[in-house]
């Protein structure tokens, strides 16, 4: 009987388990990389629950607590939209995320999605008539944007433009 490690896959990962393993340390420790690998489900009322981030599925992988409902757009460079819905909240309910995701090539690893915003964010600007709350930039062929860091020098999150 194969053992597997907590949060582990089983050992199936083989190749990819350097790139899991750094995924699963970025998402325990940083906020920001937590929105983007993993998503959240926040909210109160009146609106009530509702999913929030994951832009990127490494290698098409949902975990057991997201899933993509239905793809509504995919581009040549690898990027896609999608109806998706995030388990959490006060019920351990499933919410969809209202405006649905865009996400990252499947292919990429979570190291080269970090790369991207970073390098999208470092040659980026602010995009006008947002308050100053979101950015855009490119890096490694896709236009990504972003919501800036509430003390304004780095970023909150990135997610890619599906063309």
């Amino acid at each position: 009987m194969a053992r597997t490690r907590a949060g582990g896959s089983g050992g199936n990962a083989g190749l990819f388990e350097p790139a899991l393993k750094w995924m699963r340390k970025k998402v325990q420790s940083s906020r920001r990389h937590h929105h983007v690998f993993h998503g959240e489900v926040r909210g109160s009322p009146p609106r009530g629950p509702v999913g929030s981030g994951w832009h990127h599925r490494f290698m098409g992988q949902d975990p057991p607590d997201r899933r993509v409902v239905r793809v509504t757009r995919r581009s040549v460079d690898g990027t896609y939209a999608a109806d998706v819905e995030m388990r959490g909240g006060p019920t351990g309910a499933w919410y969809p995320k209202p405006a649905g995701s865009s996400f990252f090539p499947d292919n990429w690893t979570p190291q080269r999605v970090d790369r991207a915003i970073n390098d999208a964010f470092d040659s980026g600007s602010t995009i006008p008539g947002t308050g100053g709350r979101r950015w855009r930039g490119q890096a490694d062929g896709l236009l990504i944007e972003g919501s800036y860091h509430r003390n304004g020098r780095t970023w909150n999150s990135g997610w890619p433009i599906v063309s």
